[in-house]
This record gives structure tokens, C-alpha cells and sequence, in this order.
């Protein structure tokens, strides 16, 4: 369980949004109050997108950015 850093927070809010726009911070930053670890905000987030396909590329995209490996 890694916690959140300042450079981790900034990839994953660019990554999310690629899939949903400008919004993206907005949901980022009420995300990044509530959830204290890296891998439990990638699914928070992934969920906030609503095609599957699209939050599971989501999820392998912030795992390879923030260079990670899936479980």
C-alpha cells in the first residue's frame, strides 16, 4: 500500500483526463481527500469512468505511468 504523493496525484489526474475531460480534477481532488493509498484511488477513479474498457486502459495507463505493476 504506497501512499499518495504530490507527483503521483498529478499523473493520475492528467491520466483521467484523457478519458473524461477537464472534470477530471474535480474528481481527483475529492478522490484524493478520501482514499490514502495509490492503489485504492486507481480503482475510485476507474470507476468514475463509465465504459469498462475504458477504466480497465485507465487502470494499465496509471499502472505503467506511475510505473507499476497490475496484481
Amino acid at each position: 500500500a504506497r501512499p499518495l504523493s504530490v507527483p503521483a496525484k498529478t499523473i493520475l489526474e492528467q491520466t483521467l483526463k484523457e478519458f473524461i475531460g477537464p472534470i477530471a480534477s474535480l474528481v481527483c481532488a475529492d478522490h484524493f481527500r478520501s482514499v490514502a493509498t495509490l492503489s485504492a484511488v486507481i480503482e475510485a477513479l476507474a470507476d468514475e469512468i463509465p465504459t469498462p474498457a475504458a477504466a480497465a486502459q485507465f487502470r494499465e495507463l496509471a499502472y505503467q505511468r506511475l510505473d507499476l505493476q497490475l496484481f
